[in-house]
């Protein structure tokens, strides 16, 4: 993994590079971030610009990409790269990441970005059960206690520490606190909260931000051949959020925001006749189609406030569904968006409790009726 081949994090870049540069990395770093940040595929591409063995790797700012070490990151099987990650009771044998480090190469290879669940779906791991073992620590213990393969650096990538048992935390500490030469410890959070205090103490954490609209966008476009006006609408809707992102790409989300579009102009009218059909069509969907309509009509309400506050000045990336946005900012007070917004909230946790959908999307029309009828009223009368 390559900075090259991630959306753009230039500043938080130029900070790791330095330090590379100064050879001023601490031995422990704990990348913390949002589920659906870059602060794995961050950590994976830190991991392979320390190990690059080219002399130009500070001046291009990256891993070179062809070294033998680079190589090896690619298909994430260098010897001296150890993987930690929660997996389960699943018996002693099967206690560790080393019984699932082709399933977890597999999945990385697919992409950088995945939640908990994805990865125990892969595993097939009870989600329940998940957790980092006492036993991971040991086996890691005895890894680090032998000399580097390539014989430069040794680094571990632990993905969600939060995952680990207090046995495990304990005996990582001790590794952490004299640790090993030349060797890295690179954690990867997104709940560090729920890391031992002692460990947090011992780390220096790097926040890592979310991804911009902008360097989504350009990521779409260079890495993934996406034409620009879908990249720019994409990369808005995700919020920087790459799960989002993966969901927008695999569903058919221009359908999903005509619908959310012509609802809402349904409702604008009060025209049951039109609504009917919609909630009909609509409990017909798939989840993540559900999903994808309230969550775009979320983006849309927000833009909106934004529109209000901007006196009418969007960012570019908006451009998309600009018209639909101003007309409704124009229309809707702020008050009237913010309880819109807490409705299709509400109605987004409905769906994922699997509350009866075609109840959630009539409830939601009567909600969206009430509101937009209010709207217009006002804005009859300042005519």
């Amino acid at each position: 993994m390559q900075f090259s081949q991630l959306p753009s994090l230039p500043v938080l870049q130029e900070k790791l590079v330095q330090q590379v540069a100064r050879r001023q990395v601490p031995h422990a770093l704990m990348f913390i971030g949002k589920t659906g940040g870059g602060q794995w595929s961050t950590a994976l591409a830190f991991s392979t610009f320390l190990l690059c063995q080219s002399a130009q790797k500070v001046e291009a700012q990256d891993s070179c990409g062809r070294c033998s070490n680079c190589r090896k990151m690619s298909l994430f099987s260098h010897p001296d790269v150890h993987f930690v990650f929660p997996v389960g009771n699943q018996g002693s044998s099967k206690n560790t990441s080393a019984a699932f480090l082709e399933d977890w190469r597999r999945l990385n290879a697919e992409t950088p970005f995945f939640d908990l669940d994805r990865w125990l779906e892969v595993a097939g791991i009870d989600n329940k059960q998940a957790n980092i073992s006492v036993e991971e620590s040991r086996q890691l213990t005895q890894k680090l206690s032998l000399s580097a393969f390539e014989g430069g650096y040794k680094v571990v990538l632990m993905w969600l520490p939060e995952y680990m048992n207090a046995a495990a935390a304990n005996a990582l500490l001790k590794l952490i606190e004299e640790p090993p030469a030349h060797t890295f410890f690179l954690l990867v959070s997104e709940n560090p909260d729920a890391v031992l205090l002692t460990i947090r103490s011992r780390v220096q954490s790097i926040q890592v931000p979310p991804y911009t609209a902008e360097s989504i966008e350009e990521w779409l476009i260079r890495a993934k051949g996406i034409p620009s006006k879908q990249a720019n609408e994409w990369a808005v809707l995700s919020e920087g959020n790459m799960l989002a992102l993966e969901a927008l790409m695999q569903s058919g989300n221009e359908d999903s925001h005509l619908l959310f579009r012509d609802w809402l102009r349904h409702c604008w009218k009060a025209d049951w006749h039109a609504i009917a059909p919609v909630v009909e069509s609509l409990s017909n969907e798939s989840k993540v189609t559900q999903r994808k309509v309230l969550e775009y009509g979320i983006t849309a309400l927000r833009e909106c406030i934004m529109w209000q506050h901007t006196g009418g000045r969007l960012n570019k990336f908006r451009a998309a569904h600009l018209e639909f946005v101003q007309g409704l900012a124009s229309v809707l007070s702020q008050e009237a968006i913010e309880g819109l917004l807490k409705e299709l909230t509400q109605s987004l946790y409905y769906l994922e409790r699997n509350v009866n959908n075609k109840l959630v999307f009539a409830n939601l029309s009567i909600q969206l009726i009430s509101a937009l009828q209010k709207a217009r009223k006002q804005a009859t009368r300042k005519k």
